[in-house]
C-alpha cells in the first residue's frame, strides 16, 4: 500500500517537466528572448538569419523556412545578451510559414556542457533584468 501511494505522489514526477492537457510536456528550460544573428549550416547552404528566442534546448530563427524538419544543422549563435558565442548541433524541428511567426525551431543535440550553463545563466538574468524593471515600474 505504501508503494502505491508513492506512485501516485506528485513529488515523483521531475519538477521541470509537466504534461499539459494535451499530453505533450512542457518546456524544461526556460527561454529569451534575445536579439542577435544565427548562423545555421545544413549540407548545402549557410543561411543567416535574426536569433527570435534561445534556451538551453534550442532557438527560434526567423525568416528561415526552406530547411525541412528532421534536417541536422550547425549553428553559430551570436548575441550581445550572451556571454559569448555558442556553437551546437541542432534537429530542425518545427517550420513555421505563418502571418504572425516565420522561421524554425532548432532542438540542440550536440551541445558542450559549459555552453549550455551560459545560455541557462543568461536567459536567468535577462528573466532577473525583466521581474526588476517589473517591480521599478510598479513601484
Amino acid at each position: 500500500m505504501t508503494e502505491r501511494k508513492q506512485k501516485s505522489s506528485r513529488s515523483a514526477k521531475p519538477a521541470l517537466v509537466r504534461k499539459k492537457k494535451n499530453k505533450t510536456p512542457s518546456r524544461v528550460f526556460p527561454r529569451a528572448d534575445f536579439p542577435g544573428r544565427v548562423y545555421v549550416h545544413d549540407a548545402d547552404k549557410l543561411y543567416i538569419a535574426p536569433l527570435i528566442n534561445i534556451s538551453a534546448s534550442g532557438i527560434f530563427v526567423k525568416d528561415i523556412t526552406s530547411i525541412p524538419c528532421g534536417t541536422e544543422v550547425k549553428l553559430v549563435i551570436k548575441s550581445p545578451s550572451l556571454a559569448r558565442s555558442i556553437q551546437a548541433r541542432g534537429d530542425v524541428v518545427r517550420v513555421e510559414k505563418g502571418k504572425n511567426r516565420h522561421g524554425l525551431a532548432v532542438h540542440f543535440t550536440d551541445i558542450a556542457s559549459d555552453t549550455k550553463s551560459v545560455i541557462e545563466k543568461s536567459v536567468e538574468v535577462s528573466h532577473l533584468d525583466g521581474t526588476q524593471e517589473l517591480l521599478r515600474e510598479i513601484a
